[in-house]
């Protein structure tokens, strides 16, 4: 199991050990049901977390002579199920997802275990980090994202269940709730400003149909560079149809890490599988989709500060917080003062 992460070691904490306390349910539904729906041999020889993801309930399964099966536990049963329709519906679209291998979605199996299960096969590779050589992970995860964002329809939402109404609304309106988290620490009337210039700019931003089917998750840990030399894809739950540049933005801070080389080398790679006009929308609007994911991660640091107890913590938060302002000011050309 990997150390704390030192950026919110309480919540880390927690979440090692609500991974901990269901292991053993994991292992005994392993050893039972997943045993017999993948007709194994033999109980499996070992369950345990994995050494990083610790976001949700994942397990390694490892049974003598049989590949590697990676198990989440689920206590939601429409999260279960839109996690195994994505797995479904996205192997049918030839696009690189681990093969799902079983679900059991029976309330009878939530009543008896706690949780509904869904079976993975585990994909044998690097992370985008632990990679040999990084150009070359970075650039196989862009070609798995733009065959991600070639599927495209004209409604946008979850791959199952389209939303109507305006995305672009739905979009400023999520940036609108972020702001006012951040207002909470920005003198009176700063939020306002920056609203006014979020609309303003949305007008140019690719936010219309088609919409492009997005991973959501965007980071080195949901990247798996197998030995081919091409990426698989992690961890489904938040995919949906959108735009497609807040998973690029993501990609060069979360995969390349800001780093000059990395994301010439990325968006390269991805631009080359991707028709011309979404370069030209993405340079066009790259400025808007970088400041509103620095509110994102403002907004997400206003609340930690304001729940963080111990000093030390609170100060690693009050200083991030004070970078993605200056940064969010950087972008937007609106004077952000932190507070407090």
């Amino acid at each position: 199991m990997r150390l704390p992460n030192v950026e919110n070691p309480p919540a880390e904490r927690a979440q090692q050990a609500r991974v901990a306390a269901v292991l053993s349910r994991v292992a005994d539904y392993a050893r039972g049901p997943l045993t017999r729906r993948l007709h194994a041999p033999a109980p499996p020889i070992a369950v345990r977390p994995p050494p990083r993801g610790m976001r949700s309930l994942v397990y390694l399964v490892d049974f003598a002579g049989l590949p590697r099966v990676v198990l989440r536990a689920d206590g939601r049963w429409l999260r279960a199920a839109r996690l195994a329709y994505n797995f479904r519906s996205f192997a049918r679209l030839g696009l690189p997802v681990p093969r799902l291998l079983g679900c059991d979605l029976s309330p009878l199996t939530r009543l008896r275990w706690g949780f509904y299960v869904l079976a993975e096969e585990f994909v044998e590779g690097h992370f985008v980090d632990h990679a040999p050589d990084r150009v070359a992970a970075v650039r196989a995860a862009a070609r798995a994202l733009a065959r991600f964002h070639s599927v495209t329809r004209r409604t946008w939402g979850w791959p199952g269940i389209p939303r109507l109404g305006s995305y672009r609304a739905y979009f400023l309106g999520h940036v609108a709730k972020r702001a006012a988290n951040l207002a909470r620490r920005l003198p009176q009337g700063q939020a306002e400003r920056l609203n006014a210039w979020f609309r303003e700019q949305a007008a140019a931003a690719p936010l219309g149909s088609p919409f492009a089917l997005t991973h959501g998750r965007v980071n080195c840990g949901n990247f798996v560079v197998r030995p081919d030399g091409e990426a698989t894809l992690l961890d489904l739950i938040e995919a949906r149809y959108g735009s497609f540049c807040p998973d690029l933005v993501a990609a060069l801070d979360r995969l390349c890490a800001r780093d000059e080389t990395l994301m010439s080398a990325f968006l390269r790679e991805y631009f080359a599988a991707r028709p011309p006009e979404c370069r030209a929308a993405f340079e066009g609007s790259r400025t808007f989709f970088e400041a509103s994911r620095a509110v994102g991660r403002a907004s997400n640091l206003t609340r930690r500060l304001a729940r963080a107890t111990d000093p030390g913590e609170a100060a690693s938060f009050r200083s991030k917080l004070h970078q993605q302002a200056a940064r969010l000011s950087g972008l937007s050309g609106v004077d952000l003062t932190v507070t407090g």
